[in-house]
């Protein structure tokens, strides 16, 4: 029992950083509309919202360092501003929780849960102080509480679960055996629940059932270990010849080697991870009546604070430069998020130039609840030399996303194996430039359901067709992209026109930018002349998005010099406009040179 709670408490802990920052933001967000009172002037208000944010992003800050007596501080300088909000004695109660302090935490959570008796969040997180104190009934008996005004909550149900666990009695395991039934239901795709139900019924002697979970999990699950695959076959077999005993062997066997897998792993940070505002980070929820107070004269800027979390979440290992300088060789780093071993959370490829060693280094970095490990090297990521940008696809259709680098010397595509391996295939798949490349952009094309590939380059744009078989065909001249002697800079792909096939539209440094509408086929052609978007070049980078909300794709184009950002709304005809007398709006970008790597 006292090892299932230390886990989850650890749990808890390593769960703080993983959307720690989106947190911040929506807070920040909630922030800008929050008056203290309508008594202080708006100054006073101002300042003290100031002070809100400051010291709950300090405390979050200690509690990821498991500072916690500084964090405690820090939480009760809060209530101190704010005692009527639930955010600080959530967050109080979570600090003497880490601190073994088990009365105080208990005492910290009630008053959460007087100000709003209906968050199953605290509710969540004052059994878990039950549990730490083996009071398990009143751990069930809070949870049982929660569900009754949160009947869907996953990680409410879980906890139930794991709390009937613990006892050997009849009623225990009836009762652990419904809730999971309820955990099956309302997640159905996650793996944990689908065995531990399927170990029930063997127990019980409810062959069929068993076997029904059986084909569930296999079906769900990508591919089993190979070692897993003889005992799930044997434990399959011998259900139903309903040899419950030898059954239940081969099963055992088979669950423990899936317990390792990331599907496994990421079920269980599904139901032991953040508690939407509590477990970990945040509150986020605040006083409905404070909300209605709204200071029309805030800015979001005033409050916007961020803690440099790098070195705790493992990142510091990345060369920096220092401020106001760069490498000789006018080097950068680049970064690509993606989540390529399939765990359900996102890990990090980052490329960077080293000016201690005058080396460009690679990284890859796998994400384990908020921390980051450079794996690059048992990965199978081991090349050198100077890159311009990388992207994750998955351009075998495998389900794993393979990686992409465009490098000084030619490009590399790494094709993910499984398991957290890359094996270089480049040469196999005849992909990339031989020499250099600005910016590689996948996607279909041809719409005939696989991933082809766009480089962006300084002089003439490289296509690369997918045949469907693992390997590529350059084609960029029969298809019309090739803009031989632009210096092409970034593009991006989207429906521009609203035709129903992808377009693509391509910044170039040295001339216009580009628009070319799909004529299928695999034929574009350059439509920019009557599109409204010909320039005069100096563009570095585009961003697509729907910023009026009327249903058609707009372009945000940044400047090399820093000084002619733009912004094009799509008129739906397949013509832009550009955004006129936006001064105020590219205020705060003014002098900045934008890039897309």
């Amino acid at each position: 029992m006292a090892s299932v709670l230390s886990g989850y408490i650890s749990t808890i802990y390593d769960e703080f950083m993983r959307d720690r920052f989106i947190s911040i933001l929506v807070i920040i967000v909630l922030l800008s509309f929050f008056s203290i009172s309508c008594s202080d002037s708006p100054k006073d208000s101002k300042q003290k919202s100031i002070d809100m944010m400051s010291t709950q992003t300090l405390g979050l800050a200690y509690l990821e360092e498991f500072k916690l007596e500084e964090a405690e501080k820090e939480f009760l300088k809060f209530i101190k501003l704010a005692p009527d909000e639930k955010l600080g004695y959530a967050n109080l109660g979570l600090a003497y929780l880490r601190m073994g302090k088990y009365p105080e935490a208990e005492k910290q959570l009630s008053k959460a849960i007087k100000i709003d008796s209906k968050d199953p969040d605290i509710r969540l997180l004052l059994a878990t102080v039950y549990q730490m104190n083996d009071e398990r009934e009143k751990a069930i008996t809070e949870l049982k509480e929660a569900l009754k005004f949160a009947p869907d909550h996953v990680k409410i149900i879980y906890a139930l679960t794991e709390l009937y666990t613990a006892g050997s009695d009849g009623e225990s395991q009836k009762q652990r055996k419904n809730y999971l039934l309820q955990l099956v239901a309302k997640a159905p795709g996650n793996i944990v629940p689908h065995l531990s139900l399927t170990d029930i019924f063997i127990h019980d002697g409810e062959s069929d059932k068993a076997v029904e979970q059986l084909e569930i999990i296999q079906k769900q699950f990508p591919e089993f270990p190979k070692e897993a695959t003889d005992y799930y076959d044997k434990a399959l077999s011998l259900l139903k010849k309903a040899d419950k005993e030898n059954a239940t062997m081969q099963f055992t066997i088979f669950h423990n080697y899936l317990k390792v897998t990331s599907p496994y792993q990421a079920g269980i940070a599904e139901f032991k991870g953040p508690g939407g505002s509590l477990i970990g980070f945040p509150l986020i929820t605040y006083d409905q009546q404070s909300l209605s107070q709204n200071n029309e004269n805030r800015s979001i800027l005033d409050v916007i604070k961020f803690t440099d979390a790098t070195e705790a979440a493992g990142l510091n290992n990345v060369p920096r430069f220092e401020d106001g300088k760069r490498s000789e060789f006018g080097n950068f780093t680049h970064v690509e998020a993606a989540d390529y071993d399939g765990d359900g959370d996102t890990d990090l490829y980052v490329g960077s130039y080293d000016p201690v060693t005058s080396t460009y280094k690679h990284y890859l970095f796998n994400n384990d609840m908020g921390r980051f490990k450079d794996v690059s090297q048992e990965a199978g990521i081991r090349h050198t030399g100077k890159e311009s940008s990388a992207t994750f696809a998955d351009y075998d259709n495998d389900g794993f996303l393979d990686l992409f680098i465009v490098k000084e010397g030619g490009d590399l595509l790494y094709r993910n194996a499984g398991k957290g391996v890359f094996e270089d295939v480049t040469s196999k798949t005849e992909i990339g430039s031989k020499t250099s490349g600005n910016k590689a952009l996948f996607f279909d094309l041809d719409h005939d359901g696989d991933l082809d590939l766009f480089e962006a380059r300084s002089n003439s744009n490289l296509v690369f067709r997918n045949n469907g078989d693992g390997t590529f065909k350059e084609q960029a001249e029969k298809m019309g992209l090739s803009g031989v002697n632009w210096n092409s800079q970034n593009a991006a792909f989207g429906d521009f026109d609203d035709d129903g096939d992808i377009d693509l539209f391509v910044v170039n440094g040295n001339s216009s930018n580009i628009l070319y509408s799909n004529q299928r086929e695999g034929i574009f052609k350059d439509v920019t002349e009557n599109s409204g978007l010909r320039s005069s070049g100096g563009s570095s980078s585009v961003a697509v998005g729907d910023c009026n909300n009327d249903g058609f794709l707009d372009l945000f184009i940044t400047s090399a010099s820093g000084e002619k950002s733009s912004l094009y709304l799509n008129k739906g005809n397949g013509t832009f406009e550009q955004v006129k007398n936006a001064k105020e709006m590219f205020a705060a970008i003014q002098h900045i040179k934008a890039y897309d790597n």
